[in-house]
């Protein structure tokens, strides 16, 4: 099979040009992920197989989150002007860009009906000493 392969990947030039889009489109999603991860990982923490599953998660989660932003804003877009957007054109697009995301930005949460659910460092839930306004 890798003789097969490399073999199609030197003689054929659309093999090769599609081996080489896909290849950026992954890079591209690796430098989404380094954006998101926006600091470093200490060391006590990841050391145990459910902390290292709970980082991947969750930087797989906030991945997800915005490739499906991207893919309904591009959507939209491609609704509302269909003449603009070739479908040939549209093959080779990912839905990976970020830099018109804030990574730094403060973010608001309504939290104010849940605020009676803050946990204590024991892993049980207390009545919150006052209402919580915003994370930041």
């Amino acid at each position: 099979m890798r003789s097969v392969f490399m073999l199609d990947y030197l003689v054929n030039p659309e093999f090769r040009r599609e081996i080489h889009r896909l290849l950026a489109q992954g890079e591209s999603l690796h430098a989404l992920q380094r954006a998101l991860l926006a600091g470093r990982i200490e060391a006590k923490h990841g050391r145990t197989e459910d902390d290292a599953n709970a980082i991947s998660g969750a930087l797989t989660l906030l991945t997800n989150v915005v490739l499906a932003w991207n893919t309904a804003a591009m959507q939209s877009e491609i609704i509302a002007q269909p003449a603009r957007y070739p479908t040939e054109h549209l093959a080779h697009i990912a839905p990976v860009a970020h830099r018109h995301i804030n990574m730094k930005g403060l973010m608001l949460f309504a939290i104010e009906p849940h605020h009676q659910l803050v946990r204590n460092s024991t892993g049980k839930v207390r009545k919150a000493a006052g209402p919580i306004n915003s994370i930041t």
